[in-house]
């Protein structure tokens, strides 16, 4: 099924906070996983199985501590939404290596987006360039990895278009609508009573 971008980030949106993530985390992984739908990449797929990682647990855990050598989280397993979002505020401009990254393509968004200067980021399957545009690919999802990022030439491969709508996959949609729905408020008995069309009897 074929989804417009704006449906996509409303879905990853909510399904972000309903899995934990406060508003303004919720807020960026949602344009990251519509960003990379937007360059037909599964940025949907990639989110959801980071929520699932994610639910439930102390997200401390994920968050980056800056090293002089390496980014890495305290539970060695880093989010791509925190460490994207320090990216933003520091900027990127020379080598940074990120250990442990979960879903690393959901960090490509805030990559290209932080960059001052024309990098290349790599992991395990996956090559991309920012510059006067973005060029790259990757073979497959990567469930976790070390990322590197770097100031290099483009690499010879493919320019990225950009899309209006994207297909994800049935069940990636299905863990994204599952963390939604946690978002909205349990039906209360006054709510159903004061809701429009309550039913209630008018015998006088």
């Amino acid at each position: 099924m074929s989804w417009s971008l704006s449906e996509i980030e409303s879905l990853s949106r909510k399904a972000a906070r309903g899995a934990g993530m406060s508003w303004g985390m919720a807020e960026e992984a949602g344009k990251s996983a519509t960003w990379l739908a937007a360059a037909d990449l599964p940025g949907p797929e990639a989110l959801a199985d980071l929520l699932e990682r994610l639910h439930d647990q102390d997200l401390a855990e994920f968050a980056p501590v800056i090293c002089a050598d390496a980014w890495r989280a305290p539970g060695g397993a880093l989010c791509p939404i925190r460490a994207g979002a320090a990216l933003s505020d520091l900027g990127c401009s020379g080598e940074t290596r990120i250990e442990g990254v979960i879903q690393p393509l959901l960090l490509l968004p805030f990559v290209v987006q932080a960059a001052e200067a024309p990098l290349v980021i790599h992991w395990p399957g996956a090559t991309f360039a920012c510059g006067d545009a973005l060029r790259g690919a990757a073979t497959a999802l990567c469930g976790q990895a070390d990322v590197l990022i770097e100031v290099a030439t483009a690499p010879e491969q493919p320019m990225m278009e950009c899309a209006l709508r994207y297909s994800p996959h049935a069940e990636a949609v299905a863990v994204l609508e599952r963390f939604a729905q946690l978002t909205y408020a349990p039906e209360t008995e006054a709510s159903r009573v004061s809701g429009a069309g309550a039913g209630l009897s008018d015998n006088d």
